[in-house]
């Protein structure tokens, strides 16, 4: 017995469809809306059948609606495009289709894509912001080493040291980088796409004067734990550094100093003591006395010269 087919009912295929689907005819009169169209917009069909298209949606005429759906009538081709509709307060995709009667429009409700995708927008922009605002160079890599995300001063940062423009999309490690900085920085992205964070210090040069540059380098980890890449912070010490040289080298004098008065100073002071100790003062004219006389001068001679000679290491601590 040959199975009975039913009849395919197209309404309701239409009714059962999330997209809100109307009909116009060439005269752009509505020949048909869907339950969609009528649920959201509470566009009663009976209501709205065979009225004009322009007439029920006025403020479409100012909008993409009356370019776009001309154009789909008029060249006869599908037209896609997405405008702020005034009269729902919300932002629509359309889809129009010419027929052999008229048009049909296919239009869903994206507002909420369209927030989000603004709210994306907004957050890109704080975070450019964000990053743009320090002085510090700032990066991202992803596993190949090529540049996903950096800030304005990375840009002059890398320009300055290598006379190279980068930007995202290029490679950081590019050829033509000097040979002995590439091998460091490709062993460094290497390490910390290992899962290792550290800082390493390099000097560079910039304008034929040395610079001393701290790179911290941080691996990325996705959703599931795996590395993506590395997160590269750059910070110019040069300032630090020769602050750092200047008090290590102010402490090197400072132990000099030291050296001198436990060993230069206490001597002469430790002869004059005993010097004075041999005099004889029940006797001024003792002829003894005068020997003592000259001993002291001339070790308190050498103790001034000694004296003079912490004074000037003393004054170059402070140049």
């Amino acid at each position: 017995m040959q199975e009975k087919k039913h009849p395919i009912d197209i309404e309701v295929i239409l009714d059962s469809i999330t997209d809100g689907i109307l009909t116009v005819d060439k005269d752009w009169n509505f020949t048909y809306i869907n339950a969609t169209l009528q649920r959201l917009y509470g566009m009663n069909r009976e209501t709205y059948l065979g009225r004009n298209y322009w007439d029920v949606f006025a403020k479409a005429k100012q909008l993409k609606f009356w370019d776009e759906l001309h154009r789909a009538v008029n060249e006869r081709k599908a037209v896609h495009f997405e405008e702020y509709s005034p009269t729902f307060h919300q932002w629509v995709s359309v889809n129009a289709y010419p027929t052999e009667d008229g048009l049909i429009v296919y239009t869903k409700d994206i507002t909420w894509e369209r927030k989000l995708q603004e709210q994306i927008q907004d957050n890109e922009k704080n975070l450019r912001v964000l990053i743009n605002s320090t002085e510090d160079a700032m990066w991202f890599v992803d596993k190949n080493c090529n540049i996903v995300l950096c800030n304005e001063h990375f840009k002059k940062w890398i320009y300055n040291f290598t006379g190279k423009n980068l930007d995202i999309g290029d490679n950081v490690l590019y050829e033509g980088y000097d040979s002995s900085y590439l091998d460091k920085f490709e062993m460094c992205y290497r390490i910390s796409l290992n899962g290792k964070s550290f800082t390493a210090i390099e000097d560079m040069k910039q304008d034929g004067k040395q610079r001393f540059i701290s790179v911290t380098f941080n691996p990325v980890h996705d959703e599931d734990n795996n590395i993506i890449g590395v997160s590269c912070f750059s910070r110019d010490i040069t300032e630090q550094r020769n602050h750092m040289l200047k008090i290590e080298e102010q402490n090197r004098v400072l132990k000099e100093i030291a050296v001198i008065q436990s060993h230069k100073i206490r001597g002469p002071v430790a002869t004059i003591l005993g010097l004075t100790q041999l005099f004889n003062r029940d006797d001024i004219n003792d002829p003894v006395n005068s020997e003592i006389v000259e001993g002291v001068v001339d070790v308190t001679r050498e103790l001034d010269k000694t004296i003079r000679e912490v004074v000037e290491k003393a004054n170059a601590i402070n140049k």
